[in-house]
């Protein structure tokens, strides 16, 4: 599914949305947590909770999902 469903889905409230998000990004979001807080359980809980937060915070116009969602993934970490 491209980036521009996925924020739809989003914005429609769909759970769909984060399943979506997880399936394509979520290895991604899972390393990078795990890079910062060194504990698999711990990435896991913080890049699927950051997951629907950020989501939530998408707009139209970001037609990307992957970079908004990486750099605040690593804030939330720090």
């Amino acid at each position: 599914m491209d980036d521009l469903r996925i924020i739809e889905l989003y914005f429609e409230r769909d759970e769909q949305a984060i399943k979506e998000t997880d399936a394509k990004y979520g290895k991604l979001c899972h390393s990078i947590a795990y890079n910062i807080l060194n504990n698999h359980e711990d990435s896991k809980n913080v890049s699927t909770i950051h997951t629907w937060e950020c989501g939530m915070q998408f707009r139209l116009q970001d037609r990307v999902i992957l970079c908004p969602l990486s750099v605040r993934l690593r804030e939330t970490c720090l």
